[in-house]
């Protein structure tokens, strides 16, 4: 196959999570309430942030590897070898500016939902924050009971344990 054509479609794909995919069904379902949402952004904000910086310093040292950065003494390798080394190095190259691209697309949206989800959470004092919590958990047992109960026609004995160890 030609890879120009094999680059154009691959140009569609999106290596990680949509926008729907994100709001919905990483933030959104996994929140339930604001500070269950705001909670679960930060995770994966958090997340995007270490990965971003482990891309960074990967993308800077396969620069190095690339011809006309090489060490004198790396020049005296086989050209064969060499070659084969800046093919493996552009590939990888490409890969992490893919994965870093991507990865920083979805650093920025977890962002925007961390800073609208903190304005409607508002400051986290430790009893502010032990009251959401509450909440939270409250809400997400409500979500799961009331999801094995439409799918299983009972609850789970897992889901039984957590809502008796709530505090009433």
């Amino acid at each position: 196959m030609d890879t120009q054509r094999l680059d154009e479609l691959l140009e569609d794909h999106e290596i990680f999570h949509s926008d729907l995919q994100m709001d919905c069904f990483i933030t959104g379902s996994s929140g339930g309430t604001h500070y269950g949402m705001y909670k679960q952004a930060l995770r994966e904000l958090d997340k995007r942030y270490r990965a971003l910086r482990h891309l960074y310093i990967e993308r800077e040292r396969l620069k190095l590897k690339l011809p006309g950065k090489v060490v004198a003494w790396l020049r005296t390798k086989i050209q064969k070898r060499r070659a084969l080394d800046d093919v493996e190095t552009r590939f990888a190259l490409e890969d992490l500016e893919r994965n870093a691209a991507d990865t920083e697309r979805e650093f920025a949206r977890f962002l925007q939902q961390c800073q609208v989800l903190k304005k409607q959470v508002g400051e986290l004092t430790p009893e502010r924050r032990a009251v959401l919590d509450q909440m939270f958990w409250e809400d997400r047992l409500k979500r799961t009971a009331a999801v094995e109960f439409l799918t299983n026609g009972r609850l789970n004995v897992n889901t039984v344990e957590c809502i008796t160890a709530m505090p009433l």
